[in-house]
């Protein structure tokens, strides 16, 4: 808890936000429930799932651009 509230930080999961991450704080902005999803006890591990499989892809994502920058480096100093 913060002076402006709670920091909530939410991550999109349908196709038009998946990708995206925001914080808001319960002082400053506007927070209310949507939808009342009484699943989420049920497809906790569905989600779960999903955001591993999202860090998997950063990670060798992040791994990829490293092994071109190491390569590019080499070269440079070859």
């Amino acid at each position: 808890h913060t002076q402006d509230g709670w920091l909530l930080r939410v991550q999109g999961l349908s196709e038009l936000v998946r990708d995206a991450t925001a914080a808001f704080y319960s002082g400053l902005d506007r927070i209310e429930v949507l939808v009342r999803d009484e699943r989420y006890p049920r497809n906790r591990e569905q989600v779960a799932t999903a955001l591993r499989g999202h860090l998997l892809h950063v990670i060798e994502t992040a791994t990829h651009v490293l092994d071109h920058l190491s390569d590019d480096k080499q070269e440079a100093t070859s």
